[in-house]
């Protein structure tokens, strides 16, 4: 099997966490294949960004609601979904009857549509201006990496563009061909930022600060690697280095070192991917184990669920 082949057959097959389980059948409604923007606007229809579309718009988050942001599986999001309301993704409907979450939450759903299409697909981790608008700050986001067949390569496919919400923000951007400009992957900024220390800030958000913008890529890189392996963390998950804000000089040179391997590897490069594969296999404090989440609901408390030892496994 060739390095490519590993990679997309990697990438098709279903993780713990993106297994749709007894929801599958819903997503035969729409192929993808030949209607995506349909896909994107039916995973936005049971969906809410519960900072965007809540409570930056005044609006309230019913305490029996607040627990929806802390759903860590794509069954458990469409399950909790249906009800709320059965679905049916139809547009318009009421953010009472939505799940709310985050950037990861539709982009994990998404990523569970492609595969039950066997379209290889990837949540990935990184960044991009507020809105769209390149007036505002860097914020951490994902989006979705997917295979595209008939032109042989990767592509980004942004979940958020629903067309609802183009038109709320006057956007003309291609929600399955995302380009490349509008999206900073978690490598690309902390190679900027260890390059040049002045663009680090940009990535801290409306924090405009730099030891937090240091701590965000790094988390940031850490969990793009571990999507890639088969983990698509919730972002507020923490392990091995994000689980302490600060450390020595010492301990941090020897973290940014590592770091500096990760993120010299392109993770669309199947060579490169492989080489990234055995990086996390190797070394513990990379591994999702022990993860501590920080949560915005629950605070900060131990995920005793059975996260699998992913380093242990073969990866073809």
């Amino acid at each position: 099997m060739s390095a490519l082949e590993c990679m997309l057959k990697s990438a098709a097959k279903h993780t713990v966490l993106s297994d749709p389980g007894s929801m599958a059948s819903y997503f035969d409604a729409v192929d993808p294949r030949e209607n995506f923007q349909e896909v994107i606007d039916s995973v936005g229809s049971i969906y809410a960004q519960f900072q965007r579309d809540v409570m930056n718009k005044g609006h309230t988050i019913d305490d029996s609601k607040q627990h929806e942001v802390d759903l860590r599986y794509a069954e458990a999001i469409l399950k909790h979904s249906h009800s709320l309301q059965p679905i049916t993704w139809r547009k318009g409907t009421p953010l009472s009857k939505r799940v709310m979450g985050v950037c990861r939450d539709n982009c994990l759903v998404l990523v569970s549509w492609l595969r039950h299409y066997n379209i290889p697909a990837r949540v990935r981790y990184g960044f991009i201006r507020h809105c769209f608008n390149a007036c505002y700050p860097y914020i951490d986001h994902t989006i979705v990496d997917y295979w595209d067949e008939k032109e042989q390569c990767w592509k980004y496919a942004e979940p958020m563009l629903t067309t609802e919400y183009k038109q709320e923000y006057s956007l003309d951007l291609c929600a399955w061909d995302l380009p490349r400009s509008e999206y900073i992957g978690a490598c690309d900024a902390w190679n900027m930022a260890r390059q040049d220390n002045s663009k680090l800030r940009q990535f801290s958000g409306f924090k405009f600060d730099d030891l937090w913008a240091s701590i965000v890529v790094r988390n940031s890189v850490m969990r793009d690697l571990a999507a890639s392996v088969e983990y698509e963390s919730l972002l507020w998950d923490c392990w091995g280095y994000m689980l302490k804000l600060t450390y020595t000089e010492e301990e941090t040179a020897q973290h940014h070192a590592l770091i500096d391997q990760v993120a010299s590897l392109d993770l669309q490069d199947p060579e490169q991917w492989l080489k990234a594969i055995a990086l996390y296999q190797q070394t513990p404090v990379l591994q999702v184990k022990n993860v501590s989440s920080v949560s915005p609901y629950r605070g900060r408390h131990p995920i005793t669920e059975n996260v699998k030892n992913l380093a242990e496994e073969s990866t073809c």
